[in-house]
């Protein structure tokens, strides 16, 4: 089994948005990634968190992987 890890892109700061979102540039980076990941994977783990459901929205939308465990 391979076990990658990716964090999300860049987040705004709490004083400007409590929940987090990805900024404009943090999208930018997470499909960056997701454009030069080559691999596909089983399944997704992420947390319920509103940048990290950002990023795997991106992943998914790349092709990255079908299944996502919360």
């Amino acid at each position: 089994m391979n076990l990658y890890l990716m964090r999300h892109g860049e987040a705004n700061s709490k004083g400007i948005n409590r929940d987090r979102p990805l900024t404009e540039e943090g999208r930018s980076e997470v499909v960056k990634v997701a454009s030069f990941i080559k691999i596909k994977a089983h399944s997704i783990w992420t947390s319920n968190k509103l940048r990290a459901q950002q990023t795997v929205e991106i992943l998914k939308e790349h092709r990255f992987c079908d299944d996502i465990v919360e």
